[in-house]
């Protein structure tokens, strides 16, 4: 077999595998035969592997993170727009459940994106203490759930005028160049700024200075 030569570690795996199945005798389907990639022996084995091997599949996994960092901004912004398109446009309830399940797929493929993201995340976590990566996590941080959500979303205990941007946004490699050739999370990132600005004159008017931060406690 050929991942036998790449990976001579695998024989061991695989023996294993023969003496815990049931029927050792039949032959085995080259369809359902798996393949060891180096992340998996390393973590799963602890065996050895060829670290040449390694940065190969590190490269295709930290493309990848990217990858599904920018789908699943890409996901945040439509879903933010069909909200907003709903709310502002439509009227009727077949309509409205027309709009519900578009939503829903929306909210589908922001899922997937995410899951993307963990499971590439999770296979560089495995990778790097071979490979002697050691700040990779600056530009690619573990995804929580908190942090899935628009630019202009929230969370708790924050108000729509003072909300801190999800580190998704800033990440490098989101930014996608338009057909225009114009960046297109830097121009969301201007609108963005704009209903922030109009959302903070709301309350405070341009002549009026902003209060310092800070508490005035009554005296008694």
């Amino acid at each position: 077999m050929i991942q036998l030569l790449y990976f001579p570690s695998v024989a061991h795996l695989q023996a294993s595998d023969i003496e815990s199945s049931i029927d050792s005798t039949q032959e085995e389907k080259p369809t359902n035969i798996k393949l060891w990639l180096p992340s998996q022996i390393r973590h799963e084995t602890l065996l050895p592997c060829n670290d040449s091997f390694s940065k190969h599949e590190w490269d295709l996994w930290h493309a990848q993170a990217f990858d599904a960092l920018n789908d699943l901004c890409w996901h945040l912004r439509l879903r933010t727009h069909r909200y907003k398109f709903k709310d502002t446009q439509i009227r009727s309830q077949q309509a409205n459940t027309h709009a519900g399940i578009i939503i829903k797929n929306t909210e589908i493929n922001v899922s997937m994106a995410a899951e993307r993201y963990c499971r590439a995340w999770n296979t560089l976590s495995a990778l790097a203490p071979s490979l002697a990566r050691d700040t990779w996590t600056t530009e690619l941080p573990k995804l929580e759930e908190g942090d899935i959500r628009g630019m202009g979303d929230s969370t708790f205990g924050e108000s729509s005028g003072n909300c801190t941007l999800s580190w998704i946004w800033k990440a490098r490699g989101v930014a996608t160049v338009g057909m225009e050739g114009g960046a297109v999370l830097s121009e969301a990132l201007r609108v963005e700024w704009c209903r922030s600005r109009a959302c903070a004159n709301q309350y405070f008017p341009a002549w009026l200075p902003v209060p310092p931060r800070c508490t005035l406690w009554a005296t008694h």
